[in-house]
């Protein structure tokens, strides 16, 4: 069986794990790319979305070219984990006889124009089970709930557990989590920061210090977490669900303190695997008992690894997709 990937390319992408884990089914991924061109220039990349969203049939011609590709890829069916396809795209694709299906990775916030509404996929996946809920109840769309997932490849427990005293964050530095690391800071927390860095247009804080400069990735973000003493998963504001780094955290036997959101207890344990909290306040106190009690902790991570292993890897998500699409 053949399957192509739609999504970027890019080490511990969400397309880059699912290419690694679908061999493990006995599927043979092709990867498709994605249906704008690419560069390795940001500032041509940022360039060709503006043209793509604002010049009449600019974007039209780019994906028809991508659909034929596609197409002649002669695969059993597509899985993208972009949104950016536009309804023709997928039109053409389905009218050739290739089911395709969207696993969208994103908080609402993130809906954008609202493209996979209009497409007529054979499934549209979302991590958000209210979004599903009202969909359906509004809508006669295809649309099912399926949270993220770990590569047990990489993301797995290191043997080197706890060996920095820090509360470590990997991942963008948007404002509503860098006014939690402010808060943080100021109450003498231990921080380390990973990923791309903070917003050139973000005034400079106290917090700036403290990133490592180094963006993390498979094994070393597994062994990032599970190093430190606790690893801190504040969300987006319009995450209504568990966000990817929750679950490749949690496989790699990380201490994990993350923000409560409902979904969540469905998935992990919030006493044994993993620490949630609701404010600022129980944040702190649960911290500071990671940050003293390692133990603790190292119980935690070793509970979350389990749970996250034998649930929540790709390898459990694809077989659910692959079960709907062929």
């Amino acid at each position: 069986m053949r399957i192509g990937i739609v999504g970027p390319q890019h080490p511990d992408s969400f397309a880059d794990n699912l290419m690694h884990c679908l061999p493990d089914l006995d599927v043979q991924p092709v990867a498709l790319g994605t249906p704008r061109m690419h560069s390795q220039s940001a500032r041509l990349n940022q360039l060709n979305d503006l043209a793509s969203e604002s010049v009449f049939r600019w974007d039209e011609r780019q994906q028809r070219r991508f659909a034929e590709r596609a197409i002649e890829a002669e695969c059993d069916a597509i899985l993208s984990v972009t949104a950016r396809l536009l309804p023709q795209t997928v039109q053409l694709i389905r009218g050739a006889g290739i089911p395709i299906a969207l696993w969208f990775p994103d908080a609402v916030s993130n809906l954008g124009r609202q493209l996979m509404l209009a497409a007529d996929y054979s499934t549209v996946y979302f991590k958000d089970p209210e979004l599903v809920r009202r969909l359906r109840q509004q809508t006669e769309l295809s649309v099912e709930y399926l949270p993220e997932a770990c590569n047990p490849a990489w993301h797995r427990p290191s043997g080197q557990g706890q060996t920095t005293n820090s509360v470590a964050v990997v991942g963008n530095m948007y404002p509503s989590r860098v006014r939690v690391l402010d808060r943080l800071l100021a109450d003498d927390i231990p921080i380390a920061l990973y990923g791309s860095g903070f917003p050139r247009w973000m005034p400079q804080r106290a917090i700036h210090a403290h990133h490592t400069g180094r963006s993390v990735t498979r094994d070393e973000k597994a062994r990032v977490f599970q190093q430190s003493r606790a690893v801190l998963n504040n969300l987006h504001p319009a995450e209504n669900g568990a966000n990817c780094r929750l679950f490749e955290a949690a496989a790699s036997g990380a201490a994990i303190l993350c923000e409560h959101r409902e979904p969540i207890a469905d998935l992990f344990d919030c006493e044994t695997e993993i620490i949630t909290y609701e404010s600022y306040a129980d944040l702190l106190v649960k911290a500071r008992r990671l940050l003293a009690d390692p133990g603790f902790g190292r119980t935690l991570g070793a509970a979350a690894s389990h749970r996250a292993l034998s649930e929540h890897t790709y390898q459990h998500r694809l077989r659910r997709i692959l079960t709907d699409l062929v």
